[in-house]
């Protein structure tokens, strides 16, 4: 509802959850929606999924809490939304989900689909688990957090993550043109120095969004605004 209201309110800015998790939702139901939003939007969606944060967001409501069914649950979501969004008739048989012969209209504004970010842990590893690997592989774009110790100012991710991260993706399968690396931190308030340094760091290795977290970092409605205001960083020099 906020990403309709939002939609319905703009007409440049890209928009899209950060990060909705497709193990709480039957994926008919997800398509529907993300489609919805897509044509609301004129094609401005992106879709951000993840595994779900922990336990407790799940064990409350009586829902599947162990992170291999979720994954599980995940992937073959991931395979439905495509399917759904072709405009042609779809049938999937999974461990968890099956469809019988359907087809879903209208068709989203963007093809073949929304765009697909999926949110990963990056712990900076000689080799990292496959699955997220081949999950990122599979979609439009990867949105990684790096374990920090506390009290880390939000440049979690170095360009050397980054790099290591983007060549196993692409082992995995991934593409290497038109991938999006969305890469999160401070707002430019904690050390625009630093900040301005680390942005030109990051996109030379790969990054290609920048992702300030407002909630956590901006006090007032006035200084959101007044970030969004000044626009990118590295574009005021």
């Amino acid at each position: 509802m906020t990403i309709a209201a939002i939609a319905a309110s703009t007409s440049t800015i890209r928009i899209g959850p950060m990060v909705t998790s497709p193990a709480r939702h039957r994926p008919w139901k997800l398509a529907r929606e993300i489609v919805t939003l897509d044509r609301l939007s004129g094609g401005r969606l992106t879709l951000g999924i993840g595994l779900g944060w922990a336990d407790d967001d799940y064990a409350p409501f009586g829902e599947t809490t162990t992170l291999r069914e979720r994954a599980e649950r995940t992937d073959e979501t991931l395979a439905i939304l495509d399917g759904l969004q072709s405009g042609e008739r779809f049938s999937f048989a999974g461990k968890h989900f099956a469809i019988d012969d359907v087809r879903f209209l209208p068709v989203p504004v963007q093809r073949p689909r929304v765009p697909v970010w999926v949110a990963m842990t990056w712990r900076g590893t000689p080799v990292p688990a496959q699955g997220p690997m081949r999950r990122a592989a599979r979609v439009d774009g990867v949105y990684p957090e790096k374990p920090v110790p506390h009290g880390d100012p939000g440049w979690n991710l170095s360009a050397d993550d980054v790099t290591a991260m983007l060549r196993h993706i692409r082992e995995a399968g991934g593409r290497a043109e038109g991938y999006d690396t969305a890469v999160s931190g401070a707002a430019p308030s904690v050390d625009p120095d630093h900040y301005r340094t680390y942005l030109a760091e990051i996109e030379r290795a790969g990054a290609t969004w920048w992702i300030v977290p407002l909630v956590q970092e901006l006090a007032s409605l006035e200084e959101l605004r007044s970030l969004v205001r000044a626009g990118p960083w590295g574009d005021r020099g």
